[in-house]
Parts: structure tokens; C-alpha cells; sequence
């Protein structure tokens, strides 16, 4: 808004600069009223044209308000979808731990509980899933109506989650007896052993150690959109 009436102010004086310099003859009558009817004209089409400038400015200042609005319902939106997620990454991890150790060891829960384990281990699995994707989505809204790039802040958040989530589906495939024989067996224990150990590598292989990552991951994309959270 306050670029419109720079530009405005310009062309003004642009046109006045021009009148002086081309020496535009005025007539010495030129600002006499001749009665009153015409000064009523004057003044009504003066009224006229600051009426119409009052509105330009009041809808300009409603679009900017509106704008502002939006980005801060969108940054809230946002800001709760990661809290979600994060502590969705955070459970995930905590059966991932407990994935590595059951294939790390040579013993299986029975079937009678693994078969309610795997299910709840599923339906987290899915939970985890549904937050990614809407926090991806609303990820793509922002870099598109803020201009900004936030995937070099969100890749490694995704990483830790997908990290989690391959040590956990790899282990459904051993607990749920899918390998057909002992070789694929072993391979798929091994992939569920491999995939923890990225967590080891990464010094987050403990629970307090794992939630101080996924905090400072989130902390990344929350300072990144903290200043859409207040209406300017």
C-alpha cells in the first residue's frame, strides 16, 4: 500500500515538474468562480476524488489485513500439525527401539501377543503416516503463498520419521512370519538391525537423546514461520 502512493506521489510531481518547465500559460482568471452553483461543483467533485482515495486506501488496507490474517491461521495450523508429528515420531521411536532389541535377540513374543503388538504397532505406523502427510501438505501451502523454501528444514525431520518407521515395518515382516524361509528371515532381521543402527550412529539410540532430536528438528521449521504468528 504505501508503495501505490510513493508511486502515485511521484507521477503528481512528475506532472508538475513537467507544467513548470513547459511554462503552460494560466490564464489570470483561471481560479475565479463565476457564482456560487460552480463552486458547488468544484467542491463536490474535489469531495468526489478524496472519497475515491479514502476508499482505495481502505481496501488496500483491508487486503493487507486479510493477507495478514491468513498467514496467521495458516502458521497456526502449522505449528500444530508439527507438535503432532513430532510426537508421533517420538512414539514410533519408542516401538523402533523395542523392534531392534526383539530382533537383535534370538526369542519372538508368542502369538497370542504378537498378533495384538503388531496391530497396535500398525495402527501407530498409520498415525504416524497421516501426520507426515499433513504436515508435508500444509508445508507445500506455505512455501507457495510465503515464497519461502522450507524443504533444507524439513528433510531431515522426514528422515528421522522414515528411519523410524522402515525399523518398525521390517520387523512386522519377521514378527508376522512373512519371510518364507530362514535366508529371507535373516535378511529381513538384518535390515531392521541396519536401519536402528542409524540411530546408534547418530547418537540418538536413547529416549531422552531421541526426543532432544525431534525437538530440535521441529524447532528448526518453528523459527522459520514464528514471525507469521502476529499480525503485522
Amino acid at each position: 500500500m504505501t508503495r501505490d502512493w510513493v508511486v502515485w506521489l511521484g507521477c503528481f510531481l512528475l506532472f508538475g515538474c513537467g507544467a513548470v518547465w513547459a511554462q503552460i500559460p494560466i490564464k489570470t482568471d483561471f481560479f475565479v468562480v463565476d457564482n456560487i452553483h460552480d463552486l458547488f461543483e468544484i467542491l463536490g467533485a474535489l469531495a468526489t476524488i478524496v472519497a475515491v482515495c479514502v476508499a482505495a486506501a481502505s481496501i488496500n488496507s483491508w487486503k493487507h489485513q486479510v493477507n495478514a490474517v491468513a498467514d496467521l491461521e495458516l502458521a497456526r495450523n502449522l505449528v500444530i500439525s508439527l507438535h503432532r508429528y513430532k510426537d508421533s515420531i517420538v512414539g514410533m521411536w519408542a516401538i523402533a527401539e523395542f523392534a531392534a532389541a526383539q530382533a537383535q535377540g534370538s526369542e519372538q513374543p508368542p502369538i497370542e501377543l504378537s498378533e495384538p503388538i503388531d496391530a497396535d504397532f500398525q495402527k501407530s505406523l498409520d498415525e504416524l503416516s497421516e501426520a507426515q502427510l499433513e504436515v508435508k501438505d500444509l508445508l507445500l501451502r506455505c512455501q507457495s503463498v510465503w515464497r519461502i523454501n522450507l524443504s533444507s528444514d524439513s528433510k531431515d525431520l522426514f528422515r528421522f520419521a522414515d528411519r523410524c518407521s522402515l525399523t518398525v515395518r521390517n520387523y512386522l515382516l519377521l514378527s508376522r512370519k512373512i519371510p518364507a524361509s530362514a535366508n529371507m528371515a535373516r535378511r529381513v532381521r538384518k535390515a531392521v538391525t541396519t536401519h536402528w543402527s542409524w540411530f546408534e550412529e547418530n547418537g540418538c539410540d536413547t529416549y531422552e537423546l531421541a526426543i532432544a532430536r525431534a525437538n530440535d528438528l521441529s524447532a528448526r521449521l518453528e523459527k522459520r514461520i514464528e514471525k507469521k504468528l502476529s499480525v503485522a
